[in-house]
């Protein structure tokens, strides 16, 4: 298969993946059907690593209250969540409340937060790690930071709007592009429910995601909101080399 028919398939994985680690790591497919509150993302995936730690028995009675705590939030959320469908279907759905439930459910059997967060943290790393493989797909292409740059003017336009973050850009240029978020949809959403020190591990995911680009591009950042820096930043750098191929 040429790189020309192969285009379209590997832009819309990539799109999905970089929406997860722009998103803080947060979740699945980038346009997701509308969802409802039905049954929890990602909670079949957490079940055998709660057996792992809690016994299978605790393991089954955490993921029918962590189940029903996500149905039970899903009606009780914040204006902003329904302001743009991605937020409400995407990032939030799929993302940001199943985090909460889990985080909520475990909180009341362990007083411990930092031992809560340890546990969510390794959950979350669990399940999400397995979306670099897309990463390490489309680092099997010819290298170009001119289409890794398409892809994330794609990923921005579609997946955080306005509605959700503030974004500063920094520059977009054929040899890097950074910009920088001073609102953030995650954190806004989880201090709502009153568990901002969440937000944190949202952003470990970006950190840990991005360890796989292709060797061409470089992941630099500097801070976080989640970690009480003024704002989030991104900057994604070409190191191959490559022609640069003006794409205003």
């Amino acid at each position: 298969m040429s790189e020309q028919e192969s285009r379209p398939a590997l832009q819309g994985s990539a799109l999905r993946l970089l929406g997860v680690g722009l998103a803080a790591g947060a979740g699945v497919a980038l346009v997701a059907a509308r969802r409802t509150a039905g049954r929890m993302p990602h909670l079949a995936a957490w079940t055998p690593l709660l057996a792992e730690r809690h016994g299978q028995a605790a393991a089954d009675d955490l993921t029918a209250r962590i189940q029903a705590r996500y149905t039970a939030l899903y009606p009780q959320r914040p204006a902003l969540v329904d302001r743009h469908p991605a937020l409400r279907d995407y990032h939030f759905a799929q993302a940001i409340l199943p985090g909460v439930a889990l985080y909520q459910v475990l909180s009341e059997d362990n007083r411990d937060r930092d031992a809560v967060l340890e546990e969510v943290a390794a959950l979350f790393e669990a399940e999400y790690l397995g979306l670099r493989r897309v990463l390490h797909a489309f680092a099997q292409l010819p290298p170009s930071f001119n289409r890794f740059r398409w892809i994330t003017r794609q990923v921005m336009r579609v997946a955080f709007p306005a509605a959700g973050w503030e974004t500063e850009w920094i520059e977009d240029s054929p040899r890097r592009i950074a910009f920088n978020m001073r609102r953030c949809f995650y954190l806004d959403v989880l201090t709502h429910y009153g568990v901002p020190e969440l937000t944190a591990l949202y952003c470990r995911l970006d950190d840990l995601i991005y360890q796989a680009l292709p060797p061409y591009v470089r992941f630099e950042r500097g801070g976080t909101l989640g970690r009480g820096d003024a704002a989030c930043d991104f900057a994604y750098v070409q190191t191959n080399g490559e022609i640069p191929i003006p794409m205003d």
